[in-house]
């Protein structure tokens, strides 16, 4: 009796032993991931925090994203964005019974392609059943933070997500214009666009042009008080220029980007804003400034959320 108890401590020892042995103090970990997409869009985005929200596998807002505390939960698990670092984020992960500190680097390696990184330590006990708990948790963590990886590249691998619009490249048709432009205090309201767009309409028709595609409208302000709205009209020949209507040409075949929006002015400037940042990413020039598309007669249809506007800004 007294060998095999003998022979049973013997063998505890060394299952402890090679426990300390396989199991070290502190515990590292790392998770990599590489995700195609634009360097540039995605560090802008990813800095975000508050558009974690967006790609976070869990998608029930009331218990996955705490704003203010910036917490996000997963799994049973509670994440906590500590500091904001140039490339990264100290994120601290806690479970029922542990927690660990982590790091997710976020690394440009081509200017179409990001490497994530996600860094983890913890320290692990003397108590060697303490020790596989700990062991097995930071693996079931190792897990889930692999989740959230995956779910972040899924999400970023469409385009559309980066910018939050659908951006097209397509090629310039309605070359052939007529133009009017003036300049108010404050912005010009629905009916004095239109009153403009009817003047253009009733000169095409008196001198025999047809229409051609939508009215177009750019407003633009450098202090948010004197705005210059300026409307044309794709018509199907070229015109002589009258009094303040004048004849424009844009390059037929050009390289243009659209993107189709469904709402009023504010959902029109954040679309406008994220394909100037496109435009940026990818390294482009505009050589003509952008302009709206007015698909909806907004004369016809008040709420503006029913407002759909297609947006092109020439390129190349």
């Amino acid at each position: 009796m007294k060998k095999w108890l003998l022979l049973l401590i013997i063998f505890l020892a060394i299952g402890i032993g090679c426990l300390y042995f396989i199991v070290p103090a502190r515990i590292r970990s790392q998770q990599n991931l590489k995700i195609a997409v634009n360097a540039k869009g995605f560090a802008r985005n990813f800095s975000d925090q508050k558009r974690w929200s967006l790609w976070w596998p869990e998608k029930d807002a009331a218990t996955t994203f705490d704003e203010r505390k910036q917490t996000f939960y997963y799994n049973g698990n509670t994440y906590n964005i500590l500091e904001k670092r140039m490339s990264s984020f100290i994120i601290s992960v806690t479970s029922e019974k542990d927690s660990l500190l982590t790091e997710l680097f976020f690394i440009p390696v081509k200017n179409d392609t990001v490497l994530l990184l996600w860094n983890a330590q913890q320290v692990t006990s003397l108590n060697p059943i303490k020790k596989l708990q700990v062991y097995f948790g930071n693996k079931k963590i190792m897990k889930d933070m692999n989740t959230i990886m995956k779910s972040l590249q899924t999400f970023y691998a469409i385009e559309n997500n980066l910018y939050g619009v659908p951006i097209k490249k397509d090629k310039v048709s309605d070359s052939t214009l007529i133009t009017t432009s003036v300049t108010t205090k404050g912005y010009p309201g629905v009916e004095y666009i239109y009153s403009l767009i009817d003047k253009l309409q009733a000169f095409a028709q008196k001198n025999g042009a047809k229409q051609t595609g939508h009215p177009m409208l750019n407003i633009n302000t450098a202090d948010s008080i004197t705005y210059r709205t300026q409307v044309a009209l794709p018509v199907d020949k070229k015109l002589k220029d009258e009094g303040n209507i004048y004849y424009r040409w844009m390059l037929g075949g050009g390289n243009i980007l659209v993107a189709e929006v469904k709402g009023g002015t504010h959902s029109l400037n954040k679309a406008f804003m994220e394909m100037g940042n496109y435009i940026d990413d990818y390294r482009r020039t505009a050589p003509a400034i952008p302009f709206q598309s007015l698909v909806t007669d907004r004369r016809k249809e008040p709420d503006t959320s029913k407002w759909v506007t297609k947006l092109y800004w020439p390129v190349m």
